[in-house]
């Protein structure tokens, strides 16, 4: 399977039967390949009723769990909602500030991590395109976010339980509560370099991340709540 527009790819996700595979990058594109013929089958560049569409990199695509509608979000402080059926963009959602793997989409919950010091992972209702909430980076409301500036952002796999972010401000995970609280359950620690990449495990309660120090980390979950 090859990208034949020559576009630089940051990011791709099949759809929950596995049978397509969507993919964005520089050229704001979202195009999808038939995952038996590897062929390109859609590529979706224009919005639905005149609305706007990507303007600068994508940096994270995500199908939902209606395998005709996915997410998109990048550089341009945009959300952009496609469906495959009519190969247009069919809703948007202003703010977040996407430079990685950093958007998913549980239900009608849309979760995304900016890189920006403040107000990072926000929740946004994707049938009603708007904000639902703001989870601090520090897991206090009444205080000042610190910095956070994330790669990645992601829910718990199976139910949701727990929402997994992490960047490179002072280069730490932050492992949240996934109910409507979203309490701060525990941390990994500052390293050296940032979080450049993040995967919570299907079968086990584990997280990987990697890191700009080439290497690949394990954790298992510990939701110890911070005090």
């Amino acid at each position: 399977m090859r990208d034949r527009n020559n576009s630089d790819l940051y990011c791709l996700d099949y759809n929950i039967t596995g049978e397509i595979l969507a993919t964005a990058g520089k050229d704001y594109a979202v195009r999808l390949y038939d995952d038996e013929t590897k062929e390109q089958i859609i590529e979706m560049k224009s919005g639905g009723d005149q609305l706007p569409t990507h303007s600068n990199r994508v940096f994270s695509i995500k199908f939902t769990e209606d395998p005709n509608v996915l997410i998109s979000g990048g550089w341009d402080n945009t959300i952009i909602i496609w469906d495959i059926r009519t190969s247009s963009s069919v809703g948007l959602i202003f703010g977040p500030h996407i430079c990685g793997d950093s958007l998913d989409c549980r239900k009608d919950q849309i979760l995304s991590g900016s890189y920006r010091p403040n107000n990072c992972i926000e929740i946004f209702s994707l049938k009603e395109r708007k904000k639902m909430d703001s989870i601090p980076w520090n897991g206090k409301k009444d205080e000042e976010d610190e910095l956070a500036f994330l790669y990645g952002a992601m829910f718990e796999r199976k139910s949701g339980k727990y929402i997994f972010a992490a960047g490179a401000g002072h280069n730490e995970g932050h492992l949240f509560d996934g109910k409507e609280d979203h309490e701060l359950l525990s941390k990994i620690n500052k390293r050296e370099r940032a979080f450049t990449g993040i995967d919570m495990s299907y079968i086990r309660n584990e997280i990987a991340t990697c890191s700009g120090d080439g290497m690949i980390r394990v954790y298992k979950v510990s939701p110890i709540k911070n005090k």
